[in-house]
Parts: structure tokens; sequence; C-alpha cells
């Protein structure tokens, strides 16, 4: 399956999968392995039923995986997916939005608006437009696995659209594709136009008015006996008349059948915004009650920490689970030597104001402290929420903390250092401690070299290992440092030096 080492942050709604949901993961089987898949993704299965509910693109992406591990033509199961979206079944409330917008033009002409507020996995744009012909594009954010399937089910879905006028499906010329390796997917779409027969009772009634001036002008010219006028003229009006009739009750039949859908339709909006409603009131009961939680816990347990904590799918994965991390460690020099000179009162507020200055920059960068020991702390990016941008962002976040250093010395006049260290690598996550008092921390190799890296370093400086200088931007001028070696380790292993 895909890792969070390929993701972003990026995201869908689950109204765009759930045709996929209903016909190819029908099967109990299948329904099953998407609850465990979506768990496994931190997503409420209940969510997925929720169009307005978001996934992340692992879970979007996965699903086109494992169409592609399960079925023998993917492609096949993928397109009658989106065949399936464009019916008022699937649609449901967006039935008769789509409709409103007139013809297919219309609906193409808002189709790239309304998809980049359904996603974050790329971004459409909609370049050319005309009553039978449309060009519409689609750029992704990053390059993913399966994104060949992901585009047949956007073609499927555009080449469906006017079927919801009752014309044949849109014809689509694809030779640009992103999944070949072009930096964007371009669709040019061609339909059939949707004409309104508005003027076919104008050309009735004009047709009847030349016939029957034909013939008099012929009767009175002497051409013609008064008779032989006067019979075509009574019967000319009834082809047309009935054509007229007919054409009344079909108009009368698709009113009553668009009638009785948009009152369907309206009765299952009321439903859907009388459950919004229930759970408006009941988060508006617990939201007081959750915010001091809240605030209370952020004291003492960082903030992501306690979102997990909060958050019903997340408790079962604070036990113990192995991330790939990054971990920092920083340390205040001199504050030692200040803190045997001054009183315990000044040394408390100059460690507070010191460490909530770092604590800051450390969340800037998205990183969590993992604890404070003494005048150092240590802080941690990649958990409990993955990142694939750990590494840089911890390089980032460590030369801010020595700008921030310089800063507050400055205003204090006072003239410590830091002393920084990093590396990245496997850990384990999770809470540790006794039953009735635990802390949510990483713990295995990776910290215990991130701190060996720490104190070998020299004040103002950043000490890294390979590990993390292999993941960050080649223009840094990293210095070689040689090899340390760390306790309980066999070897030793290369370090390297940033200002």
């Amino acid at each position: 399956m895909i890792t969070e080492k390929e993701l972003s942050s990026l995201r869908a709604r689950a109204v765009i999968l759930r045709t996929i949901l209903h016909t190819v993961f029908a099967s109990p089987e299948r329904r099953a392995w998407v609850a465990d898949f979506a768990r496994e993704c931190g997503v409420n299965p209940e969510s997925l039923d929720d169009a307005n509910a978001w996934v992340p693109a692992r879970f979007y992406y996965g699903l086109f995986q494992r169409i592609a591990e399960l079925e023998g033509d993917p492609e096949a199961a993928v397109r009658r997916a989106a065949a399936e979206a464009m019916t008022p079944a699937n649609l449901g409330t967006l039935h008769i939005l789509a409709r409103a917008f007139g013809n297919p033009s219309s609906a193409y002409s808002r189709y790239a608006v309304y998809l980049n507020s359904l996603q974050q996995i790329g971004r459409y744009e909609l370049h050319v437009i005309n009553n039978g012909a449309a060009t519409i594009s689609f750029t992704p954010h990053r390059k993913l696995p399966c994104q060949e399937l992901d585009c047949v089910y956007r073609q499927s879905a555009l080449e469906a659209m006017p079927t919801l006028w009752g014309l044949p499906p849109a014809r689509i010329t694809h030779e640009c594709c992103a999944a070949k390796g072009d930096p964007r997917c371009i669709y040019e779409i061609a339909w059939v136009p949707y004409q309104r027969r508005r003027y076919a009772w104008l050309a009735a009634g004009a047709g009847l008015v030349l016939g029957g001036l034909a013939c008099a002008g012929l009767h009175l010219a002497g051409k013609m006996p008064f008779n032989a006028v006067l019979v075509p003229a009574l019967l000319a009006p009834w082809p047309v008349l009935g054509y007229m009739v007919g054409r009344s009750r079909l108009l009368a039949r698709q009113l009553e059948d668009t009638s009785q859908l948009m009152a369907e339709q309206v009765a299952a909006l009321e439903r859907e915004l009388r459950q919004v409603w229930e759970k408006c009131g009941e988060i508006e009961r617990r939201g007081e009650e959750e915010a001091k939680i809240r605030k209370v816990f952020q004291r003492y347990v960082p903030a992501p920490v306690v979102h997990r904590l909060l958050d019903e799918e997340g408790r079962g994965h604070l036990g113990g689970e192995a991330l790939e991390v990054t971990v920092l460690f920083a340390d205040l020099v001199g504050f030692t030597a200040y803190s045997e000179k001054n009183p315990p009162d000044a040394v408390m507020a100059t460690a507070n104001r010191y460490l909530s200055r770092l604590a800051e920059v450390v969340s800037t960068y998205g990183g969590v402290v993992d604890k404070y020991i003494g005048d150092s702390l240590m802080a941690v990016f990649g958990a409990p929420v993955l990142d694939p941008y750990g590494p840089e962002k911890a390089v980032n976040c460590a030369q801010h903390l020595q700008k921030a250093i310089r800063e507050m010395n400055a205003e204090s006049g006072l003239d410590f250092q830091l002393r920084v260290g990093i590396h990245h690598g496997p850990a384990v996550a999770g809470h540790v401690g006794a039953s009735d008092r635990q802390s949510y921390t990483v713990m295995g190799d990776t910290v215990n070299l991130a701190q060996r890296l720490q104190i070998s370093g020299d004040p103002g400086k950043i000490m890294l290992s390979e590990a993390v200088r292999r993941r960050c931007d080649n223009s840094r001028q990293f210095q070689p440092r040689g090899e340390i070696s760390v306790r309980g380790r066999e070897g030793q292993i290369p370090a390297y030096e940033l200002d």
C-alpha cells in the first residue's frame, strides 16, 4: 500500500469516492477491508457516507491500488463506477443542481470550480468552452501510484456528463496525460449539443398559415376549384394539431416525472438537514466542555497529542506505533553557570522565557516538544502526525532557534548559546508510565543518536547525521565533522555541522 512518505497534506472529499465504494467495494468482504484501511489512514469508516467528510490522499489512492489488485480489468471497473456516478440515485440532490445548469455546456463550464472545491490532490482548469466542445485540464500536485486509474475515473466522469440530459456520452481525446510523465492531463471533450425545441409550435403555426395562404392564392388565380381548396384547408391542420397534442402530453409526463424526482430529492435534503441540525446541536453542547479539556491538556501535553487523544479514531494508536521521525535536541549552553549566580525566582523566570520562545519556534515548523530536560528540550517531527518533510523542517527549525537565542540575548543582555543535534530514523511512539500518570514520547536508537550529536557539537552550532543531510536541500553548506560513537551502538556514524 501507499505509505505516508509518498504523501504531503493532500485530501479529498468522500463524495468523490462514493460510487466506487458502492460498486467495486459493495461486497461484505471488501467493505470490511475498506473499514480496516480507513482506520489505518485515520479515517472513521462511518464518515465515508458523509459527503462533506475529508479523506487523506493515502486512502484516496489506496482504493485505486486495491482495485488494481482485485479486478481482472481494473479500468473497466473504474469506468462502470464513474458512469453510475452520473445517475440521479448516486448524485442525490446534486442531480437537481446539475439539471439546473440547463445544458452540458453550462455544467462543463462550472466543472473545474466545483471539483477544485472537493479535493486538494490537483487543480482543474477550464480552457475552452462552447456548445458542443470543451477543454479541461488537471494538474496533480504530486506524482503518486495508481494515477492511471484516477485518470480513467476522471475521464469516464467527463464522458458520462451529457447523459444527465438524455444525450449520448461525450467523446474524449486524451493525448497529454500526467500518468505518462506529462505535467498535466488535458481532456478535449466533444458532445452532441443540447437544443430545446422551443420554436416547434411557432414553426407549425407558420406552416399552417403559409399553407392556407397558398391555397387561397391558387383559388383566386382560378387554377383550382373551390372544393379542391376547401378539403386540403380543412385536413391540413389536423396533423399539426396531432403533433402539438402529442408533444403537450409528452411535456406533461416529463414535467410530472421531474416534479416527482424533485419532491423525492427535497425530502432527502430535508432529512439530511435535520440530521445536520441534530449533529450541530450535539457539537454545540459538547464544544465548551471539549474546549476546556483541550486548554488544560495543552499546558502539559503537546497539542497534536491532545487532538489524537480526543479523537475517537486515534485512541487505538497511542499505545505504541513504529514511525519514521526526526528528533532534535537543543541545550542552552551557559545556563548552569547563570543559575548558580542568581536567585531561584530569576532563574525560573529566565528558563521559562527562553524555553517558551524555543517551543514557539518548534511549533511554527510543525514539531512537537516531547519533553524539557533541565535547560534543554527534545522536539520530534513526524509524531504523532506523520510528516515526510520532517528532516528539512527540523533543520530550518534549528537555524531559527539559533536566531531566536541571539535575539533574546540582545534583549536580556545575557550570553547564552544553543547546541543542537538532529537525527532521522525509526522510533517507537506512544504513551509510557504508570496507569495513573503517563506521557507521550518516542523511544529508540534514533533518540539516543540525536542526543549524542547534540552533546558532541559546539555551542552555537547544529550537528546532524547523514540520514538528515541526505534528506535536505543540497544547497546547504554542510561541513563534515568526522565520525562519532554512540554508547550501546557498534561502529561510528558520520556527522555534519551547520551554522
